[in-house]
């Protein structure tokens, strides 16, 4: 990671520290598309994270996007389950079984991101649900890179009312 995004992005993780109080352990929860594309592009995301953060890092992601990468087959993604295998596993918060990753996702953040997590999606309509809630820290991949969206207007304006 380049000094000035990693700069920058140290800013954007304070911010979610003293507004939402965010705390280490981190948790970062990631979907299977996210978790591939680092898989698969050789970036190791615990080194990357603890760089970040200065802190300790937990990878999870909940049963729904394990099983979803299962379905997905070990001949098109086996050495992506051989790692996924070490990620912790969360609980689903959402009643019933399976559920799609994403749906999954949105359920366990829920409005005000109670369990305190980042996440981790290349999903372009999770993303911007997330987005919309305003207390999630979001990272995605953008052409290999890992990018961390900036604090929206929605983010700024909670941290205001709450002041």
């Amino acid at each position: 990671m380049r000094v000035k995004r990693a700069k920058k992005y140290k800013k954007y993780v304070s911010f979610y520290k003293v507004v939402y109080k965010f705390h280490p352990p981190y948790k970062i929860m990631v979907d299977g598309n996210f978790f591939h594309n680092a898989v698969s592009n050789d970036f190791n995301l615990r080194d990357n994270f603890f760089k970040l953060f200065n802190e300790t890092a937990l990878l999870v992601m909940t049963k729904c996007v394990m099983r979803e990468l299962e379905q997905l087959g070990r001949g098109k993604i086996g050495r992506t389950l051989d790692e996924a295998k070490k990620v912790i596993k969360e609980s689903c918060k959402h009643p019933g079984g399976i559920m799609s990753a994403d749906e999954c996702i949105r359920n366990f953040v829920g409005k005000k991101n109670e369990p305190k997590v980042f996440v981790g999606t290349n999903d372009e309509d999770l993303r911007n649900d997330l987005r919309n809630l305003g207390t999630v820290p979001i990272f995605f991949f953008k052409h290999s890179v890992l990018v961390m969206d900036a604090p929206t207007e929605i983010t700024e304006e909670k941290h205001r009312m709450v002041s």
